[in-house]
């Protein structure tokens, strides 16, 4: 049997599955090819899958973390936009003041942070810097 028709009967074995495929001759015609290790259709698919639902939840925790550390900030102003000058926003401690402001700029910082721990080329990149930094 010439390489093109093992080829052909191969591709038509792995694409149709059918209960009479001889499986023994699909694994002899794939080593006749020289091919060990196919990857199909439906396992690329899972593949993209696995990556667009890690991409997903980075995305919304990245969301969550945002909303959840400028939201004091926002009712801060509105407090005060609402109130006026000697309105009940004057009325917070100064360290109240402090820590929402520190939410704020907690928001921009964190972003990387949660990168790298839920990307994997995130982490391999700051290993890289991290490596470059204090190995001289």
């Amino acid at each position: 049997m010439t390489k093109r028709r093992i080829r052909v009967k191969v591709a038509k074995m792995e694409n149709h599955f059918t209960p009479n495929v001889n499986y023994a001759e699909m694994e002899q015609a794939k080593m006749d090819l020289g091919i060990y290790a196919v990857e199909t259709e439906n396992e690329e698919e899972k593949e993209i899958a696995k990556m667009n639902a890690g991409i997903l939840k980075a995305m919304v925790i990245i969301i969550v973390v945002y909303f959840v550390l400028t939201f004091p900030v926002a009712c801060l102003r509105i407090a005060k936009l609402v109130s006026g000058p000697d309105g009940f926003a004057r009325l917070l401690p100064g360290w109240v003041t402090l820590l929402i402001s520190f939410f704020q700029f907690c928001s921009s910082i964190v972003n990387p942070l949660i990168y790298g721990l839920l990307r994997k080329d995130f982490k391999d990149a700051y290993g890289r810097i991290w490596k470059h930094l204090t190995c001289r």
